[in-house]
């Protein structure tokens, strides 16, 4: 048609050429992003880890070894001062120790366990980019070409 201006869409494979680099450098910068948050996470999280499994290291330690000379004076002072049975004595005192190394060990799980709870901003961040990624990656509906009565 004579009236129409004539439209200079450029060169389509440089288009794509551009919005795929684009894009991979978008992918790249965000995997940099997620790796570097991993990182702070990580030592953010290293010393709450470390002082959980040394407590879970010390309550089964505990707990098998029933530290046998703290445990050992106990029932024998149970046995001389209360007048006890040796064999009363002795399983108290195992008893005791048992219960300690378990509660150290329940401690240093908690411990341990709240240590996990700092890598939940990684977690929401890979969400949140994979989120983004498959979404940029959806195919879009093409633009409509303007027809005669759009025109108006």
């Amino acid at each position: 048609m004579v009236d129409q201006a004539p439209v200079n869409r450029g060169n389509p494979a440089k288009k794509f050429g551009r919005n795929v680099s684009g894009y991979a450098h978008d992918l790249l910068t965000l995997g940099e992003l997620q790796l570097r948050l991993f990182a702070v996470d990580l030592r953010d999280g290293s010393s709450t880890a470390g002082l959980g499994i040394g407590a879970i290291i010390a309550g089964v330690l505990a707990a098998v070894g029933a530290i046998p000379l703290i445990f050992v004076t106990m029932a024998l002072a149970l046995v001389e001062f209360a007048e006890w049975s040796w064999t009363a004595a002795f399983g108290v005192s195992a008893l005791v120790g048992l219960v300690f190394g378990a509660g150290a060990a329940w401690f240093g799980w908690k411990r341990l366990l709240s240590a996990g709870k700092t890598f939940g901003r990684s977690k929401a961040e890979a969400v949140e980019t994979m989120r983004w990624i498959k979404e940029s990656l959806r195919p879009t509906e093409p633009d409509p070409v303007p027809g005669p009565a759009s025109r108006f």
